[in-house]
């Protein structure tokens, strides 16, 4: 019976350790599960049990508004109007790479017809922050792609969701599918891990 008990004493604690860090630790090997706020903002995180906050003013700009985090007991950082994409959409407190330092991932959408999406990743090391990723992702690259979809996060990598536009295809009316793109954070740089691709069959 009292071995009963230390277990389950054990996995409340571990449950308890989720919820206040967002981890699971096990010597220097733990697994971060990403926390993401998505909308307008602004987003409030715990970041390493420090009030995490982001903020978005587009009152000179509504296209390209200034971005400002701030950490408590700390001065706010204030992302000027052009530094980074357009409207915020997403905040993710993150730790793609596993080594303990977490992330700050934004992302944003740009105000044309494209809705095209960037990507802004800062991590946290020591007492400053340092940028890993900033602009598009490589999917833009891709053949098809005219922006929109979707960036999430996974507890080590990245999803890029977006609808494919065939040949003839208008603006916002894409007609070939769908394409889903898997990166992994290795060496501060965004490697593609995989590609899947659903496209819709033409009609004859």
């Amino acid at each position: 019976m009292s071995r009963i008990l230390s277990i389950a004493l054990v996995l409340l604690l571990a449950i308890a350790a989720y919820f206040a860090f967002g981890f699971f630790q096990a010597g220097n090997v733990y697994a971060f599960f990403p926390s993401t706020q998505s909308g307008e903002g602004p987003f409030a995180f715990s970041f390493n049990g420090i009030p995490l906050r982001v903020e978005s003013d587009s009152t000179d700009s509504a296209c390209l508004p200034t971005h400002t985090i701030t950490l408590e007991g700390e001065d706010p950082v204030v992302l000027a109007s052009g530094f980074f994409g357009g409207s915020l959409i997403s905040a993710t407190v993150c730790d793609l790479d596993a080594d303990g330092q977490l992330e700050l991932a934004l992302v944003s959408r740009s105000c044309g017809s494209g809705g095209y999406l960037e990507l802004l990743l800062w991590e946290r090391e020591g007492e400053a922050w340092s940028e890993l990723i900033r602009g598009p992702l490589p999917g833009k690259n891709g053949v098809g792609y005219r922006g929109y979809g979707e960036i999430t996060f996974g507890p080590t990598n990245i999803l890029h969701r977006y609808p494919l536009y065939a040949d003839g295809d208008s603006n916002v009316s894409s007609t070939g599918g769908e394409r889903l793109v898997e990166y992994h954070l290795f060496e501060n740089s965004l490697l593609e891990f995989a590609s899947i691709e659903n496209r819709t069959k033409s009609k004859d």
